[in-house]
């Protein structure tokens, strides 16, 4: 394995534990770190370069994912 890959796989990892620890900021930091680290890489490896697509776009969907809970609002509580 790619020794970007393997730091790229140690952002990611580090910013799901941020996110089972509910530290949203955190995480998306460590989320766009692994992004950021994959920006560029190009493998003549098909395996490789499937890991990086594959880790880039759960690291993007991770994003996504904290973001719609952070933009949360329950209407209903909000109303007398």
């Amino acid at each position: 394995m790619h020794e970007i890959i393997i730091k790229a796989q140690s952002f990611y990892d580090a910013g799901t534990q941020k996110r089972a620890e509910q530290m949203w900021g955190e995480a998306i930091n460590l989320y766009m770190d692994c992004i950021h680290t994959l920006d560029g890489f190009i493998s003549e490896i098909e395996e490789e370069q499937d890991e990086a697509f594959r880790l880039r776009e759960k690291a993007t969907a991770a994003i996504e994912f904290i973001d719609d809970i952070r933009g949360f609002v329950n209407t209903d509580l909000m109303n007398p």
